[in-house]
C-alpha cells in the first residue's frame, strides 16, 4: 500500500461525561455508548464508530469510558480513537452522540433493544483561522435532539446563576470531556496506510494496516485470471466481520500483538511470513463468529458484552481450537462454507456502495 500523508490525522480519548440525563422510568438500561463520526454540519462523512461507556451505579449521571487512570498516552485503551480526513474545511467536526441502550423490563428478545439519545456535541477539527486544534483537553457542551433538528430545547439550567454562585455550584449542563493527543512518527507511518477517511480504535491500527497491505497485494496480484474473480484470502474475507464486533476486534488486536512479540526481526521483514502469521491469527478468532452458545453482538449492550467477554476469556484460557474439538458436546458450531474465506471484489464494491448511500459509512 502506498502511504498517503493526509491533511488531518487526530488521536483523541474519551475521558468522561457529566450531568447526563437519567433514563425514563419503565425501561431497563442495558448499557451506554458514544457514537461518533466525521461531520460537516450537514452530512456524516465517515463510518460511524462506537465506544462503550463504563457505568457506576453510585454516579448515575457520570459516565466513564475506561477503567484505567493514566496520564500517559493510552494507546491500548478502548476509549482512545483516531480520525483521518483529507479535507481542511473549517466546518469539519467530530460529531459525538451519547446513547442509552434500553429495552422493556419484560423483554428478552435482541430485536426489542433500542437506543435513546442523551445529547450530542461537536469537536471542531480546525480553529477559526484554519489551523489544527491544540493537543489538550476539551470540555464539549451537549445539546438535545439531533444536529439536523431545529427549535429543540437545549440542556440548560432551570434558573440563572450569578457569577459567584456559578463558581460555588457545578453547572448541570451535560458535558463530554475529550483529550486530543499528539501522534508519534511510528504511529503516523501505520496510519498513513489506511483510507483517507476513517475513524476507529487507535489500538487497531496495526491490524487494519496489515489487512490493507494484504488486500492491496491480492488485488494487484499478477496470478489472478480475472479482475472480477473471487480471491481465496481468509484474512481479507473474515476481518471485516470481526471488525464489526468491537470485542472480537479487541481480541484480534491482542492476539496479533502477542504474535508479533514472538517473531524475530528477520521474520518481521518478510512479507510472506507476516502475511502467513496474520492469516493464522485471523483464523484463530474466526470460529467465534459461528459458536451458537456465544450471545449475539449488540453494540452498547453492557450486559450482553459481559457475557460475551466471559465466553471469550474462557476460550482463551483453554485454547480456542482445543475447546471446540475436545469438547464438542459443550459447544455447537454453525455450519460454514468455504465461500466465507473467499473475497469477492464485485460483491464487496456493491455492499460498500450501499453502505455509503444508506448509512454514510466507509469500508476499511
Amino acid at each position: 500500500v502506498r502511504k498517503r500523508s493526509i491533511k488531518c490525522t487526530l488521536a483523541f480519548s474519551l475521558l468522561d461525561a457529566r450531568n447526563i440525563p437519567a433514563p425514563p422510568s419503565g425501561l431497563r438500561v442495558l448499557g451506554r455508548q458514544v457514537r461518533m463520526a466525521l461531520f460537516d454540519k450537514t452530512s456524516v462523512l465517515s463510518n460511524i464508530h462506537s465506544v462503550a461507556g463504563v457505568y457506576n451505579p453510585e454516579f448515575e449521571k457520570h459516565w466513564r469510558f475506561s477503567n484505567k487512570a493514566s496520564l500517559l498516552f493510552p494507546r491500548d485503551d478502548d476509549n482512545t480513537c483516531f480520525l483521518r480526513s483529507n479535507d481542511v474545511d473549517i466546518r469539519l467536526s467530530i460529531l459525538f452522540e451519547l446513547c442509552l441502550v434500553v429495552a422493556r423490563p419484560d423483554s428478552e428478545t435482541p430485536g426489542d433493544v433500542m437506543e435513546l439519545s442523551c445529547g450530542w456535541g461537536l469537536l471542531p477539527l480546525f480553529t477559526a483561522d484554519g489551523g489544527p486544534v491544540e493537543n489538550k483537553t476539551y470540555d464539549i457542551k451537549l445539546y438535545g435532539g439531533t444536529p439536523f433538528e431545529k427549535d429543540v430545547p437545549l440542556f440548560e439550567a432551570g434558573e440563572k446563576k450569578g457569577f459567584l454562585q456559578a463558581l460555588l455550584k457545578s453547572s448541570p449542563v451535560p458535558r463530554l470531556n475529550i483529550r486530543v493527543w499528539k501522534l508519534g512518527k511510528s504511529a503516523m507511518e501505520d496510519l498513513n496506510q489506511l483510507p483517507d477517511v476513517l475513524i476507529s480504535f487507535l489500538s487497531a491500527v496495526p491490524v487494519l494496516a496489515m489487512y490493507r497491505q494484504i488486500l492491496a497485494e491480492a488485488l494487484e496480484g499478477a496470478q489472478r485470471e480475472s479482475a472480477m474473480s473471487t480471491i481465496y484470502e481468509p484474512a481479507i474475507a473474515v476481518l471485516p466481520q470481526i471488525a464489526a464486533q468491537n470485542d472480537l476486534l479487541a481480541l484480534l488486536v491482542h492476539l496479533w500483538e502477542r504474535a508479533l512479540r514472538g517473531m524475530k526481526r528477520g521474520e518481521k521483514n518478510s512479507a510472506v511470513k507476516m502475511k502467513q502469521l496474520f492469516t493464522e491469527t485471523v483464523l484463530a478468532v474466526w470460529p467465534l463468529l459461528h459458536v451458537w452458545d456465544m450471545p449475539s453482538y449488540i453494540s452498547g449492550d453492557g450486559e450482553r458484552l459481559q457475557l460475551r467477554q466471559a465466553f471469550i476469556t474462557r476460550f482463551q484460557e483453554t485454547g480456542l481450537l482445543e475447546s471446540l474439538t475436545k469438547n464438542p458436546a459443550n459447544h455447537s458450531i454453525e455450519p460454514f462454507s468455504l465461500d466465507e474465506l473467499q473475497f469477492d471484489l464485485l460483491r464487496c464494491a456493491m455492499e460498500t456502495r450501499e453502505a455509503n448511500t444508506e448509512r454514510g459509512q466507509v469500508a476499511f
